[in-house]
């Protein structure tokens, strides 16, 4: 199913904007890469939402689940630290 195109503006350092208005071919490579991976990056995003839509996870158990996992990483970090060093 081929949808019809519309026009978004985006933000680039001067530098890569100023190669692609001297290279429209170049510019269109681009224009083709950024549409697809733009494309593939919000079907993702909406079937996380969707997927996610049903959750009874809480702020609080994400917190929990993140100093847990950070904690672990810390530590096998530091196990690995002090083997070194031995």
């Amino acid at each position: 199913m081929n949808m019809p195109n519309r026009v978004v503006n985006i933000f680039l350092p001067e530098e890569i904007a100023a190669i692609l208005e001297r290279d429209d071919t170049l510019k269109l490579m681009v224009e083709s890469l950024l549409a697809e991976e733009l494309s593939k990056f919000i079907l993702k995003i909406l079937a996380l939402d969707k997927i996610a839509e049903g959750s009874k996870l809480t702020k609080e158990d994400i917190e929990r689940l993140d100093k847990q996992i950070k904690r672990g990483i810390r530590l096998k970090i530091e196990a690995k630290i002090s083997t070194r060093h031995k």
